[in-house]
């Protein structure tokens, strides 16, 4: 999600934009992965 959101030269001022829901469903991978990986 940081790089998409670097990568748009975001301000990083209200409003955030928009996230597509590619980046959400890799963002949701990789926290579930981690939470896989601390609980076992």
């Amino acid at each position: 999600m940081r790089d998409y959101l670097l990568a748009l030269k975001w301000d990083q001022k209200p409003p955030a934009p928009a996230l597509p829901a590619e980046v959400i469903a890799r963002t949701q991978e990789k926290y579930l992965a981690a939470l896989k990986n601390l609980l076992g």
